[in-house]
């Protein structure tokens, strides 16, 4: 992993096996799996002793996968030991603390061994310095420098018939997604992923804890794009980067078992290395403040980032307290006592450097860090112990601080100093053997600093996604959101469960029990280190003879997986091919602006791009399923772009409208309609010159001879003139001699892009489906086969459904890994064919008739204005150049003043839900629904204070206070606000101010006085048992106990009518303590409780007029919600946070957008010349850009 890339010595995973630990290793191994399982008697498949704790902390919901050790959390950049850890006086010796303890120091000592045995001593000294000169807590034992995260996976073994399918909750989005492989019992980690925030020049460590058992299947773990696969064996240890992609298969029996046999569990323990903890960017949690005022429990103390990257005084007579887990308090939990001494000591060494470097420089403040060192110590088994040495650290030697008068020279400096860079120069160390380093050792961390990045850029090096992710730009190895984006960039927005037949689910590496086909070869290698390569789909394998017609090709798409690839992952070095791929390029251009007439002209040359690309067409390696992906997604292109163009002549002829190909239609049309000289059929010669004199075509392909009809008709068909068309204009420009399979295979590709995306077609049965194989591979060889258009797409209705999420994920994988064969012109073009062609075919989807999709295109053109806010909730429009025209200037003004009306009430008119100034505040850290405010009764008051009382006031949006600790706090805030303003507002407007009766639209009878209730509410146990016990409950559920939910007979919610209930919900669901509601119960809910809303009103503006049913409001709202998601770009969605509550909420502000102020903008937009209108559309994409 260390190294130049493309060094064959490069490492990338280790493994130790039994023999490698020493017997005490071993018995300490044993002893913490027993104390996780507990007895016998008691373990179930369901439940570990560590389960049974109320003190776990699972690291997502609904996940078998728990926190041990520190936690960050992203969004506050505040690193702590995990909420389950946090020791208080009742607390001591509570088992559940002893046993994560033991955990960090077995685990800990376990990873360090691991990585002392195959990583490089330079390496890991870089490492040490690094986290040696910031304090990086040593969790675990000491010397663990490496690995200071940890995690605990548990997986029940399930029996060999049993499903896997499962959901899990996104970790990027908070979406509830299903997936069809991977283990569900750990959620998100259960499926192949990445771990983001990584450190690039780290290793993860994964300890197998189980024993082995004869009734489990072979248990494998893989790394995806080195095509490796672990066997997985009791007390073994892996090594690995959590940023290559992984996950393993599940646990199974290889028999059913019997109802007493005992459970197998399959414990592995993992100790990690996220890059926040290495490189001082973010703030540990250090210590109990001094209280203020009446509080209760302290505010924290913080080492914060500017203090990393550079008392003893008396006890308290009541031990300060704070809610929050601290490495003071609860740094014993995780860490043994001399790593604890060094890390307390060494953050008071910082605090008090970072503390006195605010006195004024002229007094040259020092501080001996050595002697603070020294004073601070502890007990371990009876010995007082003192903290260590710090020769990286801040400050200075006893030397610079001794007492005394200054040496002349120093105050002659003094004297003579008047700049900032004057003083730093003389607070350099006077020791003569430290004279060289300057104060709190800035070069010797800067010497560190560098040696770390050059690591960490060598680790990135050898990593797809880290370099991918770093050509984008930002720091070494790209930020954790790029690498992100980068391994998920080609998902489609949706899920739908797989129509999997149990045939190709036992193909299926690791996920069914029975009998084993080798998969696999073992690697050569020592014992511990046995990989597997996957080996590719047989594609010359005969179907099942049972199976239906159309299954092969459906079967193809099922088992796509990386082990069907990486037989023909090679290096490859792609260069450009084709003399004519500016010309092509030029053509798609011109197709994509719609300007037909360059395009003609380009046309010629960019059918004979497709024909030497056809050429280059042979073998299966990775190279050839490139260039057949460019070839087929490039038919798709050309023969879709045709078949548009036809459609135009068509309607040319209809409206009396000028079009490059109208005299062809019309003399077509007369082929079929004018009076025959004979009753034999009638043949036509049609001269490419005489049509179209721009089109470039050769000698041989200029005539194009087609057969009409003996019998005359009085009005030619629409369907047969446009096939007459194609066919021509495909033989003149002779990129496809087959019209009769050419022209059903595009749309066959197009179809299964618009399903799956473009990499799809990488995929070697899909590859023979859309060029000879069509018949077999789609239609099954059975009965009347013979390709047409309307049977293609007959069939891809009937079978193509959009991709559950693991096949997406899947998909996903493999165009990152191919992505590295790829050209940057390569890696361009699948996307810009896709786009063109989808976007130029939208008229003609089969989802919607041609009213709605003119619906949709409506409402596109209502939000598009808005993007830049998405982008930007506090954008204001640039004035436009000083040169413009009149035109532009108008339009500017116009688009100002529409910009400017929904901003003015953005809570009410804004359709980007979570960026409206109400939604934007509440969203905050330290709001009701941050991670420390989330599951308790005062983050659920101060929610129902929100949403029932401050959202849409001046209140909120003035003194932003979003955060009460109880209803004393509220009446305390609220009394000092009403005393504030007594003398500037009058009653009616003070209530106002607090509470507006309007806030959601239409008034509601919303009131302060509703804040005792809203308290005694979140005392009643059953309705606060579903977020304070950490459940995880369906949406519809809370939705009804937040509109229904009773105190004492009467409304424990008083002023939540549906919409207010629903909305609360939803906001609870986005924060993830709820589950995300199915399309169905969106449907449910809009055609019941909110039929009269908003939301409804929306989906009848948009054409969605004949509802009878839930059933009906759903299948609408599904086809809005994809459209959007299809449509709104990726960046976008990602910053508004995209929902079903967003496509709810966007449906709610349809009739709020179609206003004066939009029509104005679109009228001034009328009046810009083509020149003027492309400059402006190129501005405004700059502005929605990230």
């Amino acid at each position: 992993m260390y190294g130049p890339p493309g060094q064959a010595d490069a490492l990338k995973t280790f493994g130790l096996g039994p023999n490698q630990f020493t017997d005490e290793e071993k018995k300490a191994r044993a002893a913490l799996r027993n104390n996780i399982l507990g007895t016998e008697e008691e373990l179930t498949a369901t439940e570990t002793a560590f389960e049974r704790s109320p003190r776990k902390v699972p690291a997502h919901v609904g996940a078998r996968a728990y926190t041990i050790g520190p936690n960050h959390q992203h969004l506050r950049q505040l690193l702590q030991p995990a909420v389950g850890l946090k020791r208080t006086d009742e607390y001591i010796d509570d088992p559940h603390l002893k046993l994560c303890n033991n955990f960090t120091k077995v685990i800990g000592q376990s990873s360090v061994k691991a990585l002392h045995s195959y990583v490089p001593a330079e390496a890991l000294e870089t490492l040490e310095a690094q986290v040696d000169s910031i304090n990086m807590p040593r969790i675990g034992p000491h010397n663990n420098t490496t690995t200071p995260a940890f995690q605990l996976n548990m997986a029940a073994a399930v029996g060999p018939n049993e499903s896997v399918t499962f959901t899990h909750i996104d970790p990027d989005t908070g979406e509830t997604i299903e997936a069809s492989e991977g283990i569900s019992q750990l959620g998100a980690f259960g499926v192949i992923h990445i771990d983001g925030h990584d450190l690039t020049a780290g290793f993860t460590s994964m300890h197998m804890l189980s024993k082995d058992d004869s009734r489990v299947e072979e248990q494998l773990f893989f790394l995806v794009e080195l095509g490796i696969c672990w066997v997985l064996h009791g007390d073994c240890s892996y090594g690995f980067s959590g940023l290559h992609m992984h996950g393993g298969s599940a646990p199974v029996f290889k028999t059913a078992q019997p109802v007493n046999a005992p459970p197998y569990i399959r414990i592995t323990a993992v100790a990690y290395c996220p890059t926040h903890f290495f490189e001082g960017t973010s703030s540990w949690l250090f210590g109990a403040a001094p209280l203020k005022g009446k509080q209760k429990a302290a505010e924290v103390f913080c080492i914060a980032p500017e203090m990393q990257v550079w008392s003893h005084d008396s006890f308290f007579k009541e031990r300060p307290f704070t809610n929050s887990p601290n490495m003071i308090s609860n740094g014993l939990s995780i860490m043994d006592p001399e790593a604890y001494l060094d890390c307390m000591a060494r953050g008071i060494v910082q605090f008090a450097t970072y503390l006195i470097l605010q006195a004024p420089a002229e007094v040259l403040v020092r501080l001996d860090r050595d002697a603070i060192l020294a004073a601070i110590s502890l007990v371990k088994d009876n010995q007082r112990i003192v903290a260590r040495p710090w020769p990286r650290g801040p400050g200075w030697s006893s030397k610079d601080c001794a007492e005394g008068p200054l040496s002349m020279e120093t105050m002659e400096a003094l004297k003579a100093a008047t700049t900032w860079e004057h003083y730093c120069a003389l607070q350099a160390s006077d020791d003569s053997e430290l004279r060289n380093l300057s104060f709190g050792n800035a070069l010797l961390n800067s010497a560190i600093a560098e040696a770390y990045e050059a690591l960490c850029r060598d680790g990135a090096a050898g990593i797809p996604v880290c370099a991918l992710a770093e050509q984008e730009g930002g720091p070494v190895g790209g930020t954790a959101q790029k690498r992100r984006s980068i391994f998920k960039k080609s998902r489609a927005g949706g899920s739908s469960k797989s129509s999997e037949t149990k045939t190709a689910r036992k193909k299926k590496a690791g996920t069914r029990a029975g009998k084993r086909k080798a998969e696999a070869e073992v690697a050569d290698g020592p014992p511990v280190k046995q990989t597997r390569q996957h080996v590719t789909y047989d594609q010359d394998s005969e179907c099942d003879s049972n199976t239906e017609p159309t299954t092969p090709l459906l079967q193809a798409l099922e088992l796509i997986e990386f082990k069907q690839l990486y037989k023909h992952l090679g290096t490859y070095v792609l260069e450009l091919v084709g003399d004519n791929l500016d010309s092509w390029n030029g053509f798609l251009d011109a197709a994509e602006s719609d300007k037909s007439e360059d395009a003609v002209a380009l046309l010629g040359n960019a059918a004979a791009h497709l024909r030497f690309l056809k050429a280059r067409r042979d073998g299966t390696d990775i190279l050839s399923r490139l260039e057949n992906q460019e070839l087929l997604l490039s038919h798709m292109a050309m023969w879709k772009w045709i078949e548009v163009e036809v459609d135009h002549a068509w309607r040319s002829v209809e409206t009396s409208t000028e079009h490059w190909m109208k005299a062809l239609c019309n003399d077509v049309i007369a082929a079929f309609t004018d009076v025959r000289a004979s009753k034999e059929a009638v043949k036509k010669h049609f001269k490419a010159s005489v049509y179209i004199p721009s089109l470039s075509v050769s000698a041989t392909r200029q005539l194009s001879t087609m057969q009409f009809p003996a019998r005359r008709v009085n009005k030619a068909d629409m369907r047969q003139v446009k096939e007459r068309l194609m066919r021509i204009v495909s033989e003149w420009l002779d990129f496809n001699s087959d019209f009769e399979r050419g022209c059903p295979a595009s749309h066959l590709v197009f179809r299964l892009v618009a399903t799956y995306g473009p990499t799809v077609l990488l995929h070697w049965p899909v590859i023979e489906a859309c060029d000879k194989s069509m018949r077999r591979l789609v239609f099954g060889d059975k009965g009347d086969n013979k390709p047409s258009f309307a049977k293609v797409e007959e069939w891809c209705t009937a079978n193509l459904h959009i991709a559950d999420d693991a096949t997406r994920e899947v998909l996903t994988q493999i165009n990152l890994i191919v992505d590295c064969w790829r050209t940057p012109q390569q890696r361009i073009l699948p996307g810009r064919m896709t786009t063109l062609v989808q976007s130029a075919l939208a008229r003609f989807s089969s989802s919607d008739s041609p009213k709605k999709a003119d619906h949709h295109r409506f409402l596109i053109s209502l939000l598009e204005p808005l993007y830049p806010l998405a982008r930007n909730p506090f954008f204001s429009l640039p004035e436009p150049p000083t040169a413009s025209s009149k035109a532009v200037k108008s339009f500017y003004t116009a688009y100002r003043s529409f910009l400017k009306h929904m901003v003015s009430m953005d809570d009410k008119k804004i359709p980007w839900r979570d960026l409206a100034t109400s939604r934007r505040l509440i969203l905050a850290d330290n709001g009701p629904f941050g991670s420390s405010h989330l599951r308790t009764k005062e983050g659920l008051f101060s929610a129902l204070i929100h949403r029932g009382i401050t959202h849409n006031s001046q209140f909120l949006h003035s003194e932003q206070h979003i955060f009460f600790d109880g209803l004393d706090d509220w009446n305390t805030i609220y009394a000092t606000s009403r005393d504030a303003l007594e003398d500037s507002m009058d009653g009616k407007d003070m209530e106002k101010y607090f509470c507006d009766g309007c806030a959601y639209g239409v008034w509601t009878r919303r009131s302060v006085e509703h804040a005792s209730v809203y308290a005694a509410a979140t005392e009643a146990p059953d309705l606060t048992s579903w977020l304070l016990n950490a459940e995880f409950p369906a949406f519809t559920q809370v939705y009804k106990l937040f509109l229904k939910g009773k105190v004492n007979r009467e409304s424990a919610f008083p002023g939540f009518g549906p919409l207010q209930a629903y909305l609360l919900a939803s906001d609870y669901t986005i924060a993830g303590a709820v589950k995300m509601p199915t399309y169905k119960e969106m449907g449910e809910l809009l055609w019941s409780d909110l039929k009269q809303k908003g939301a409804m009103t929306g989906l009848r503006a948009l054409g969605y007029t004949d509802f009878e049913s839930a059933e009906d409001v759903a299948d609408a709202f599904e086809k809005v919600d994809r459209m959007l998601r299809e449509t709104i770009p990726e960046n976008l969605r990602r910053r508004m946070n995209y929902n079903v509550f967003t496509t709810e909420h966007i449906l709610c502000k349809v009739k709020r957008l179609d206003i004066a102020q939009f029509k104005k903008m679109v009228k001034a937009r009328a009046n810009l010349s083509p020149e003027e209108l492309e400059e402006v559309t190129r501005m405004w994409r700059m502005w929605c850009r990230e």
